[in-house]
C-alpha cells in the first residue's frame, strides 16, 4: 500500500468508510514495521482495539491543537531515536513533509 513513498508517521483515522483504520495500520505496518501511528477517531468504543497495532497516540475528535501537537512531538521523538529521516502527514485535505 506505502510501495512509492514510506512515512514514518501515519496520522490514521479508524472509520475509513468500507475499510478499518487500524487493519490498514497493520497493512502499513507490515510494509513498514518501523511507522510511528497516530490514530484518531470520534468514537470511545475505539480505545482498546487500537492497541492491536503498535501505535503512539490515539486522539480523540475533535481533535485539540495541543493534544495534536504532543502525539507529533511523541512521534517525532520515537524517529529522532531510531533517526528516522523526515516526517510526513497526508490525507484528503493535508499533505505536509518536512526533511
Amino acid at each position: 500500500m506505502l510501495d512509492a513513498e514510506k512515512p514514518p508517521v501515519i496520522l490514521m483515522d479508524i472509520k475509513l468508510g468500507e475499510k478499518n483504520g487500524i487493519k490498514a495500520a497493520k497493512e502499513f505496518q507490515a510494509v513498514q514495521p518501523d511507522a510511528q501511528i497516530i490514530f484518531m477517531s470520534g468514537y470511545d468504543d475505539y480505545y482498546l482495539d487500537v492497541y492491536e497495532v503498535e501505535h503512539v497516540y490515539f486522539l480523540h475528535k475533535p481533535i485539540e491543537r495541543e493534544k495534536l501537537r504532543l502525539a507529533i512531538d511523541r512521534a517525532l521523538a520515537h524517529l529522532q531515536a531510531s533517526s528516522k529521516p523526515y516526517f510526513a502527514l497526508s490525507g484528503k485535505r493535508t499533505n505536509v513533509r518536512t526533511s
